[in-house]
């Protein structure tokens, strides 16, 4: 099935991914609320750049979520900010390699990531799993374009009902460079809610 880049820190927009440090679930810190969408923050151990957690409840199927996640090509449709996507090794139906570029005001450089991402079901809990984290290596760097040096994000999407499934999406992104406080304070608070507004609205024009 792939998994989506989530670009939704800085750059775009999970469940404990591997290389993600472990936290008691206090030391979120909730920065926006609107109905069912609640955004959290935490500052991992090993950077000073944010953690972000999302969690929402969305009014479609599990099979319809998991099937937008794998359509690398449409992630600039509702992915704020993501100018660029495509798969570039899909190893299986569940592993791939995939690319995507985050457009950064000017100033600023673009930053790109190249992910490798894997799709995990628990048929036991009835949930569906994705964990990505930067991949080196299958495209050289671009000219004024930053490649993100640490990034790893996860999805957990658990059907509770019939089109009805809760969601949570963590994910770090380490830009890399120098980005100012106001637009890491942006990575924080709109670009997570742009990312999972835009994707409701891209499930509803699903069939």
């Amino acid at each position: 099935m792939g998994i989506v880049l989530s670009f939704q820190f800085l750059i775009f927009s999970i469940l404990n991914p591997s290389n993600s440090p472990s936290y008691n679930e206090s030391s979120w810190k909730l920065t926006k609320e609107e109905g069912d969408l609640k955004i959290y923050k935490r500052l991992p151990d090993h950077s000073k750049m944010y953690e972000i957690k999302i969690n929402n409840v969305l009014n479609h199927s599990a099979d319809k979520i998991v099937r937008m996640l794998d359509d690398v090509n449409n992630y600039s449709k509702w992915i704020y900010k993501c100018s660029e996507s495509k798969v570039l090794d899909r190893i299986s139906d569940t592993e791939m390699v995939y690319y995507t570029l985050a457009d950064l005001p000017s100033p600023f450089w673009d930053r790109d990531i190249i992910s490798h991402s894997v799709y995990r079901y628990d048929a036991t809990s009835d949930t569906h799993y994705f964990n990505s984290e930067e991949k080196e290596g299958y495209l050289e760097e671009r000219k004024k374009v930053i490649r993100v040096p640490n990034y790893y994000s996860s999805w957990k999407i658990k059907e509770v009902s019939p089109n009805k499934c809760e969601v949570e999406n963590i994910v770090f992104v380490d830009p890399g460079g120098s980005i100012p406080s106001w637009l890491q304070n942006m990575a924080v608070t709109k670009g997570p809610y742009k990312s999972m507004k835009g994707m409701e609205d891209f499930l509803d024009t699903m069939e």
